[in-house]
């Protein structure tokens, strides 16, 4: 049984903010708006650490790459639930950058 429509409709605003492709678009968009305007990576992931690390912290990783920091992000964020696989993330990853053109 997978989701929706139906029962997306009916999660309220905190539940769909605990989604982990919640998580991979704040991400992503972060990420995307950041470089836009110039930030260097580093810095980038820096910021979105800064932010995120006040509901969770944990160890980035090194080398910190966009996918690496959210594999990293999604597993201490949403290891409550069920199993996130590669393939699923490597899939959000691909489809929010190109919605946020980064």
């Amino acid at each position: 049984m997978g989701f929706s429509e139906n029962i997306i409709d009916e999660m309220g605003m905190i539940q769909l903010a605990g989604l982990p492709e919640n998580s991979i678009a704040t991400i992503v968009e972060t990420f995307a708006i950041l470089k836009k305007n110039g930030v260097p990576e580093s810095k980038i992931f820096a910021r979105i650490e800064a932010h995120r690390s006040l509901m969770v912290s944990g160890q980035i990783p090194n080398p910190v790459t966009l996918e690496s920091y959210i594999r990293y992000r999604v597993y201490i964020e949403c290891s409550h639930g069920a199993p996130i696989s590669d393939g699923f993330l490597a899939e959000a990853i691909r489809v929010f950058r190109q919605h946020f053109g980064c």
